[in-house]
């Protein structure tokens, strides 16, 4: 059985607009993990204008920014089934992704974080 890997949705500009009530209780469900993503979201954009090639100290901010989100789902016990095949891939991926339909301004963050994810972390 071939399991699809799960990815931010990617909204287009202008089909969606920021729902503070969700925010809210998003915020609500892991507040820990509700700050440290609009830190990993920063470090992305940091890394992605980064004037300085190749942007080392920019991609261990993102790396760093992404371990302590991942923590804080972990601890703030964010659901995920004990089965699932891409572990805390999986979370970050599915939280990021409520985080994308609350806040959709952020495409060129939600489209790197989807390579980031897949293809730098374990």
């Amino acid at each position: 059985m071939k399991f699809e890997r799960p990815y931010i949705t990617i909204y287009p500009p202008g089909t969606h607009t920021s729902n503070y009530d969700a925010a809210d209780m998003l915020s609500e469900k892991a507040p820990n993990a509700f700050f440290a993503v609009q830190t990993l979201l920063i470090a992305v954009y940091d890394f992605i204008h980064s004037k300085v090639q190749p942007a080392e100290k920019e991609l261990k901010n993102v790396m760093e920014a992404y371990s302590k989100f991942v923590m804080h789902l972990r601890t703030e016990r964010f659901p995920i089934s004990e089965t699932d095949t891409y572990g805390c891939k999986y979370i970050a991926i599915k939280y990021l992704d409520e985080f994308s339909s609350v806040f959709p301004n952020w495409q060129d963050i939600y489209s790197c974080l989807n390579w980031f994810i897949w293809e730098c972390m374990e």
